[in-house]
């Protein structure tokens, strides 16, 4: 070993989890670089090792204002985790997307997401007459209606490149399938409920397993006779102060409702809605409008616009979506307003909300075009391409057709590794991480280098493979620690043994803090704050049982990665001491970030054990 150290250099480094090996080892550092843009990783790694040498953003960084290094290491998209996706189930969060998921593409169908990933990177805003915002890098591709005179033609184009006249492309629902059990009136039914309705279940007392079921529209008074005329009588009726509530005490009912999503803020369309025949789907929208809507005449009076306006992203997104099926093009509009009101001297939380708003005729000097499969959109200039910062981006890549639905709008896959026989190269945008670890590959020559990746198609491995001249050793870290986590890990060091099993489960982790929750609890807060089903959809942890992989997203979130630690009988959050010494990171480590911080770290870490057995052959090789 070199007296005076090794030279490191560590991309995307993160919490800095090389660092912690090396010192394992007992292997001296002389100097160690960072290239880190997050600041809370950088905040950790500096108040655990202040000698760190942060030196930014990778793109930016040469090989030729480096000393020698010894070591290269790093780990290595492209919308912001909040953008909505189109899946078989509705619009998901693409930072919730999995493998498996089948989602909306450009040929009006759903296929199969292969891959996913993510990444920090500079992003900005895309907004068009028919989406809400959109936070996306420069470089992703996006459908795009490039028109010259009397011809026009339909291509992919990185949204970065777009020039004025090009517009963006939304899906027109091409999906039919009627609901044959459900009459007119039903549907017009549900359409009055999405605006002004809700229902829940109330548990009897003192009887297992027996609710009350309430399924409810408010129905302003001078509504009412109106509203009795276009249902049948189903209904009971209670007078309210300003509304009559008319309800249906049927679980079938209730259980229907709950499709559309719980709270304001959450509602929205759900697909078995949008796949119904035209005329059909015009009874559900009149149902909606008549509850949520109001017409607005131009001071012209050319056009005649219906509008409705939401604090849930999602209705706008599906209301528009269900109204280029059955009319035209719409306009989405956002309001931004404060947290809090005051009304009738009470301060209430208030959210942001969105106008929707179109006409059922085309309109004269309508800024959108109508196709078939499609409807077209003109960027709006006062907010696309404003830069939003350095933000998580993500990508999916998706089976056959390589596009899918965000916000309405199509885009492509961003395929790194996709390439469909075309040789990838240092220019290729869309790859630019992993390249930019080859390109100071190639300008620092390092002695050694270690590239950890998911696992992920045979042909990506092989591109990796070719360019940095070796084979992957694939690792998974359920071998060292109480928790799995499945890599592929590219590297030049020799003689790297078969790793041995410790036969690690949580019990050896296990802190043993009495800090339960019961199960309902549980359930009742999931279902107040993002209408999650936990106990269903969370990972169960016994004393002898096996983590499942931490994921960047959190691991004490109520989403499909949650992870609950139980005793048969009541279950308690994994803490994030429990996740250090699950990833091999001293107790601690992570201690002066927030616990939100904390968990999105350690999930995208590295596991510290499996690369302390990488880098072991170092200590007798350098």
């Amino acid at each position: 070993m070199k007296s005076k150290g090794i030279n490191v250099l560590s991309l995307f480094d993160g919490m800095s989890c090389g660092q912690i090996a090396l010192n394992r080892l007992g292997i001296k550092i002389s100097k160690y670089y960072a290239s880190e843009i997050d600041k809370a990783p950088i905040k950790v790694t500096q108040h655990n090792y202040p000698e760190t040498i942060q030196v930014g953003d990778v793109t930016k960084l040469k090989g030729e204002d480096l000393p020698q290094i010894d070591l290269l290491i790093g780990g290595s998209p492209c919308f912001t985790g909040e953008n909505l996706v189109m899946t078989s189930n509705g619009y998901v969060p693409i930072k919730e997307i999995k493998v498996g998921d089948m989602v909306l593409t450009h040929q009006n169908r759903y296929r199969k997401v292969l891959q996913i990933g993510g990444e920090k990177k500079e992003t900005i805003i895309i907004k068009s007459q028919g989406s809400t915002k959109i936070e996306t890098t420069k470089n992703h591709p996006f459908y795009c209606f490039e028109e010259n005179n009397q011809d026009f033609k339909f291509t992919w184009k990185n949204i970065g490149e777009f020039k004025k006249e090009d517009k963006v492309v939304s899906i027109n629902w091409g999906i039919t399938k009627d609901l044959e059990n459900f009459s007119d009136i039903d549907l017009y039914i549900m359409g009055r409920f999405l605006a002004d309705g809700c229902c829940w279940k109330t548990k009897r007392k003192n009887r297992k397993d027996s609710y009350i079921y309430k399924f409810k529209i408010s129905v302003g008074k001078h509504e009412l006779e109106d509203f009795k005329n276009k249902v049948d009588d189903r209904f009971s009726y209670i007078e309210e102060r300003t509304v009559f509530n008319a309800f249906i005490y049927k679980k079938e009912w209730v259980e229907l409702g709950e499709n559309f999503g719980h709270l304001a803020h959450n509602k929205f369309i759900p697909n078995f809605i949008l796949d119904l025949p035209v005329e059909r789907l015009k009874i559900f929208l009149q149902g909606y409008m008549d509850g949520d809507g109001h017409i607005r005449k131009q001071a012209s009076k050319v056009n005649i616009y219906k509008r409705n306006t939401t604090v849930s992203e999602k209705l706008a997104l599906t209301l528009s979506l269900a109204i280029q099926k059955c009319y035209n093009g719409v306009s989405i509009y956002h309001t931004k307003r404060k947290d809090k009101h005051i009304i009738e001297n009470r301060v209430v939380n208030q959210k942001d909300s969105y106008e929707v708003s179109y006409s059922e005729y085309e309109p004269k000097f309508s800024k959108y075009k109508s196709f078939k499969s499609y409807t077209t959109y003109n960027l709006t200039k006062s907010i696309s391409f404003k830069e939003s910062g350095i933000n998580n981006v993500y990508n999916i890549e998706v089976e056959e057709d390589n596009s899918y639905i965000v916000n309405n709008l199509i885009v492509h896959n961003c395929q790194g590794f996709s390439f469909a026989g075309k040789k990838l190269n240092f220019e290729d945008p869309r790859s630019i991480l992993f390249f930019e670890f080859v390109r100071l590959l190639d300008e620092c020559k390092p002695k050694y280098f270690l590239l950890e990746n998911v696992k992920m198609k045979k042909e990506w491995q092989d591109v990796i493979s070719n360019l940095l001249g070796v084979q992957p050793i694939r690792i998974n870290s359920s071998k060292f620690i109480a928790a799995k986590r499945d890599r592929l890990y590219w590297t030049n060091i020799p003689n790297i043994t078969e790793p041995i099993d410790k036969e690690i489960s949580f019990d050896d982790i296990n802190s043993n803090i009495d800090e339960w929750i019961e199960s309902e609890r549980i359930e009742r807060i999931a279902a107040w704050k993002a209408q999650q089903k936990p106990l269903k959809n969370a990972t169960l942890i016994g004393s002898k049982s096996k983590l499942p992989c931490l994921i960047a997203r959190g691991y004490n979130q109520y989403h499909s990665g949650m992870i609950l630690i139980t005793n048969g009988e009541k279950y308690r959050y994994l803490t994030n001491e429990e996740a250090e010494m699950a990833q091999g990171v001293p107790v601690g480590y992570t201690s002066i970030c927030t616990d939100r911080e904390r968990s999105h770290m350690l999930g995208n870490g590295w596991t510290v054990d499996v690369i302390a057995h990488i880098f072991s052959p170092l200590k007798n090789e350098l």
